[in-house]
């Protein structure tokens, strides 16, 4: 696991005591370890780049992508139509997160859902900025934008103040988007741990990762 300069963590001290909260809440990843800083951005800018990106352990590993799809409420295939500026948790501004709202178009349910009650949208919140409007990614998993295309895993989100169903990926190797030609999954080293070491992805289509999902028997 990649970790940064002494002075590095020293000068970003408080941001990431503040950024592992958001951590456990959003993505179900623990202690955050390491940060690196990558410029400069404007307050809770959607469109803009997240300058800060945290490594941190996963609560759940998958090392196959049976063990993953297993573990995921819904699989689906989607295009991502909107991103916004979603809702802040915390107790005080000082430790709050604010997340991204992701609005993914539903092409295709692989798995999970009644197909006579598929979604034809679903809401999936993903790491955005912390108290100071800092944006920052997790483990590789990068800034949902308009118009991605992809394979997405999704566990559904129980905090009791949510009214409607929202989802984030059940790991951080749980997203799969198209990149031209060739598929590119996401996770900090996707090609060197997880469930995308054994399933090379870049080997695939998208057709050819929806049928092996499809294959994959439902004990969880």
């Amino acid at each position: 696991m990649s970790s940064t300069s002494s002075a590095s963590r020293r000068s970003s001290k408080l941001k990431t005591g503040l950024i592992i909260g958001a951590v456990t809440i959003a993505c179900g990843i623990g202690v955050g370890v390491a940060m690196e800083n990558r410029g400069d951005s404007r307050p809770f800018d959607v469109d803009g780049g997240p300058p800060q990106h945290v490594v941190g352990h996963e609560s759940r590993v998958f090392n196959s992508l049976a063990s993953m799809t297993q573990a995921s409420d819904l699989v689906v295939v989607g295009r991502v139509e909107s991103v916004e500026r979603g809702r802040t948790v915390g107790e005080t501004p000082d430790d709050s997160i604010t997340f991204r709202e992701i609005h993914l178009e539903v092409i295709d349910v692989v798995r999970g859902a009644d197909r006579m009650r598929s979604p034809s949208e679903v809401v999936i919140e993903e790491e955005g900025w912390d108290g100071d409007g800092t944006g920052y990614t997790v483990n590789g998993i990068d800034w949902s934008r308009a118009g991605d295309v992809g394979v997405y895993f999704l566990t559904l989100k129980s905090e009791p103040q949510l009214s409607e169903d929202v989802y984030r990926l059940v790991s951080s190797y749980g997203r799969v988007l198209e990149k031209g030609e060739t598929l590119e999954a996401s996770g900090e080293a996707a090609t060197e741990e997880g469930p995308w070491v054994e399933t090379d992805v870049s080997q695939l289509t998208r057709d050819d990762l929806v049928e092996k999902i499809r294959a994959i028997g439902h004990t969880r």
